[in-house]
């Protein structure tokens, strides 16, 4: 899987194909982040060109990002980004390379950010890279999770089926991509220690936007 070749026309691509449905489905929770935290130390995987890394910058000029990127194309059109903007600096580390491959400390992350990431995965490898997240945050972390979804019935369930399956084969061809299915990954979220604060559906159900918190951890004597 690699999205290098497709960078510099993914914008275009989401455009002509979403508008701005899925820009609005990574920022739709930033506002009731902010209104609940300040967080310090923020792990984002799979950010792509930035266009949610610009926002989030800005509004939390505090936090110490890591960025986990392992498209070299994607991450040099982030890093553009965030210098037009004047927002490149030293607490914004990108690291191009898997999530399964980053040696990333446990329980150092107030903030997990997945988004339309968990989607690129087969089951098994999805579970993992939950699993690797859900290791990596400190108590009480919050975990925004914006993505695809499937309904569970009608008109709405059909139109996601297409559209999931255009977008699999579209970025099957052109990024390698080996997933076919969308995977259930908020049951898998949900399967921690992480509990929905508030969701949200766009684009007639077939986005979603997600808050999640791990409850602080009491301490036993």
């Amino acid at each position: 899987m690699n999205y290098s070749r497709l960078a510099p026309f993914y914008q275009c691509i989401e455009r002509c194909t979403m508008g701005s449905a899925l820009q609005r489905a990574r920022t739709g929770q930033l506002d009731r982040l902010a209104a609940m935290t300040q967080p310090q130390r923020v792990l984002i995987v799979g950010e792509g060109d930035g266009s949610f890394l610009l926002q989030f910058a800005r509004l939390f000029p505090t936090a110490h990002i890591t960025v986990v990127e392992p498209s070299a194309g994607m991450v040099a059109r982030a890093q553009a980004r965030l210098r037009r903007a004047g927002l490149a600096s030293e607490r914004i580390a990108f690291r191009q390379e898997p999530l399964l491959e980053a040696e990333l400390p446990e329980a150092a992350y107030d903030l997990i950010v997945t988004l339309f990431f968990l989607d690129n995965f087969e089951d098994a490898l999805m579970r993992a890279s939950v699993a690797k997240l859900n290791a990596c945050a400190c108590d009480s972390a919050y975990w925004l999770l914006s993505d695809f979804c499937l309904p569970s019935r009608g008109w709405r369930r059909l139109r996601a089926r297409f559209w999931l399956r255009v977008l699999y084969g579209f970025f099957g061809l052109s990024a390698g991509l080996s997933a076919r299915v969308l995977p259930d990954f908020e049951r898998a979220v949900q399967a921690t220690e992480f509990c929905e604060v508030h969701r949200h559906g766009l684009c007639g159900s077939l986005l979603f936007s997600a808050l999640y918190r791990m409850p602080a951890r009491v301490m036993t004597v």
